[in-house]
């Protein structure tokens, strides 16, 4: 290996998600003949074979979801991909009719847009009219052919070379050693660095060929790393990012917003870090996770725009003030202060402050706490607000 990564593939490796359809009358004669497929599956306790349009695919004895996800009839497979359905209206994401699961396997054999796209193609033959849909979940990887990363990463790793806006991260270890190592959680984004030449022993030999043939460039490595980001529909939703197409077509302003600047959410250096390290930004990155990180933005393309936060605060002001307003009243009712004027309703703010024995600094840190969710503490402490310089 020597220390290039020109042979670099950058993928989706993961899909999954739900939407609404909006179904037609021809949708509910096919759901007739769904219905009679789940029957013989159920009562052979075996998959039957159902035909729609070109695709032959498989139907299970019962559906999905149970508790917060919504209950889905039918449950359909085709070559690895899960599509459920559900024969009601829906009119809202609180009660979708559709959910979707494009995983590793099916994006390396077919390819995750492409299986999408037969997906819609699927649900468009049943005569349904997808008009909205969103991710659950989206994987991002870049295969690294000849990269070992026992020894040109997990050292760096154990030398604290690394800086993350992430709380969390850990060292894979088991029966081979140490294999891979872990930034995040699965609830917003989470990169997994591991060998990929180890997992890849393990799978059939069909999945052998297909990443030889389009991830390693065609020959069989000596090592092989997989760098891979999960992002999460909580973490697209605090960028505005509503639905898969937006998703897709964002892809630029996502890995950018991951990968560089201020919010970078994980970087090797060349150094450890010292606890307390202040302008992090100004320590060199690793060489080779710097070519990392261009790879994967070369591959997503050039951002329009620079991926902002919501500030949901701004957007309805009007009802932050309602509510407010009725705690204050409430509270006035309670205490017996009559309240006639404004000047009444901040006296009862005043008094409840006292009757609580809070403090400056009990305001400033509920403060904090609202604006580091909304990824404005930065903005807006970086100057001393509000006061005279």
């Amino acid at each position: 290996m020597d220390g290039t990564i020109e042979n670099g593939v950058v993928a989706f490796d993961w899909f999954e998600g739900s939407g609404c359809v909006r179904w037609t009358n021809e949708s509910h004669e096919w759901f007739a003949e769904l219905e009679r497929s789940q029957t013989t599956a159920r009562e052979s306790h075996h998959l039957a074979a159902v035909t729609i349009g070109e695709r032959e695919l498989v139907i299970y004895g019962g559906g999905i979801g149970s508790g917060r996800q919504s209950r889905l009839e039918y449950r359909l497979e085709w070559q690895g991909v899960t599509i459920a359905l559900s024969a009601r209206e829906s009119k809202s994401r609180q009660l979708s009719n559709y959910y979707f699961k494009i995983p590793g396997t099916a994006c390396l054999l077919i390819g995750a847009e492409q299986a999408r796209d037969v997906v819609h193609e699927i649900v468009g033959r049943l005569g349904g009219e997808l008009f909205d849909e969103w991710f659950k979940r989206f994987d991002v990887c870049l295969d690294l052919p000849g990269v070992n990363i026992r020894e040109q990463l997990i050292p760096a790793i154990e030398n604290a070379q690394f800086m993350q806006s992430a709380k969390e991260w850990q060292l894979f270890v088991g029966n081979q050693g140490k294999t891979g190592f872990a930034v995040g959680n699965r609830k917003n984004v989470r990169l997994n660095v591991y060998d990929k030449f180890c997992e890849v022993s393990k799978k059939s030999p069909e999945y052998l060929e297909a990443m030889k043939a389009r991830r390693w460039g065609g020959h069989l490595p000596s090592a092989a790393t997989r760098v891979e980001y999960t992002i999460t529909k909580s973490w697209l939703d605090r960028f505005g990012i509503s639905n898969s197409g937006s998703a897709i077509e964002k892809l630029p302003e996502v890995m950018t917003r991951l990968l560089d600047g201020p919010y970078v959410f994980f970087r090797m250096t060349e150094l450890p870090l010292p606890k307390g390290t202040r302008n992090q930004g100004r320590v060199p990155t690793l060489p080779l996770w710097a070519q990392i990180a261009d790879h994967f933005k070369e591959h997503a393309g050039n951002p329009k725009s620079e991926l902002q936060p919501i500030r949901h605060g701004e957007i309805s002001l009007s009802r932050l003030y309602a509510t407010v307003r009725g705690y204050i009243t409430s509270a006035a009712v309670q205490m017996r202060m009559p309240i006639e004027c404004f000047d009444d309703a901040i006296a009862v703010v005043r008094e409840l402050h006292k009757r609580n024995e809070s403090t400056d600094d009990d305001w400033q840190q509920a403060f904090k706490v609202k604006a580091r969710k909304s990824g404005l503490l930065e903005e807006m402490t970086a100057f001393p607000f509000g006061r005279a310089a």
